[in-house]
């Protein structure tokens, strides 16, 4: 079995004492595998994966990357260990893609040190691994959303570190998009990579056959701290059910197995519009 990457050992987080937003969480990420923090809007998602990386600091417990605790390691060798990839970015960026992808080397060059060419030849195996050279010349600012999210993704790659972690990376595109950056995770999980994501569509745990953390879960699916809301950590396929999600989201969801696409789906119900109610008066 393969090493983990990351590891949660008892992690919790508030902001204040009478608030914590995750409390107790247990967690490994290995290579080949994705794990999806899932919840609705606003559950804290985004404060669970900032703790994650390193950007809020745990409240209590600790976060191991590799086999070093994140607390003890420089910005540097955090970014050798882990990819960041934040909500699509590139208004105001003037940079190329090529010079925008080439900063994803940071890591490993030194202080008074320029790009060598080994760096150079990395950006462009990125971007034809991706499909996009032909974007290297243009300017990020001027890309749609699909194309910044491939770009990011190719500035997660080229800085070489086995663990990608992306905070709702289909939040801003349409579906086609959507489906190739899902693609491209379940390649990047397919090629040893670990993932680490959040959404607020179950769809894509199931898709992705992911460990799943659901934030907001309803009290009686799993017991934790009085103080701490509910989070239910497993795998997708085994805890992602109708009355779970419907409870979650606070929405009509419905969890079946497609025998088209081989994999449990989720899909919206009760959303049908019944025919209106006929009266009959007595004669």
């Amino acid at each position: 079995m393969a090493s983990p990457l990351l590891t949660l050992e008892h992690a919790g987080f508030h902001y204040r004492a009478s608030r914590w937003i995750f409390r107790n969480v247990n967690v490994q990420v290995s290579s080949g595998e994705v794990f999806v923090i899932l919840g609705r809007n606003g559950v804290g998602k985004s404060t669970l994966l900032n703790s994650i990386i390193g950007l809020l600091s745990l409240t209590e417990g600790k976060v191991i990357l590799g086999d070093q605790d994140l607390r003890k390691l420089s910005a540097g060798e955090r970014a050798r260990h882990v990819a960041y990839l934040p909500q699509i970015e590139g208004n105001g960026i003037s940079y190329t893609v090529a010079e925008y992808l080439l900063m994803g080397r940071a890591p490993y060059i030194g202080l008074f040190s320029s790009p060598s060419a080994d760096d150079r030849a990395r950006v462009m195996n990125v971007l034809q691994e991706l499909g996009i050279e032909d974007l290297a010349r243009a300017q990020i600012d001027r890309l749609s959303g699909g194309q910044r999210q491939q770009v990011g993704i190719g500035r997660a790659l080229v800085q070489d570190a086995p663990l990608i972690v992306l905070d709702e990376p289909t939040s801003a595109l349409d579906l086609a998009n959507q489906a190739k950056v899902l693609l491209k995770l379940r390649q990047l999980r397919d090629d040893g990579y670990g993932v680490i994501l959040t959404t607020h569509n179950p769809d894509h745990a199931l898709m992705l056959d992911a460990q799943v953390a659901v934030l907001g879960a309803p009290s009686e699916t799993v017991a934790t701290d009085k103080e701490a809301p509910q989070l239910l950590l497993g795998k997708a396929q085994e805890v992602l059910t109708s009355d779970l999600l419907s409870k979650t989201f606070d929405a009509p969801l419905s969890v079946f197995y497609s025998p088209e696409i081989d994999r449990k789906t989720v899909h919206i119900t009760g959303l049908e519009e019944k025919p209106p109610t006929t009266l009959t008066l007595p004669s």
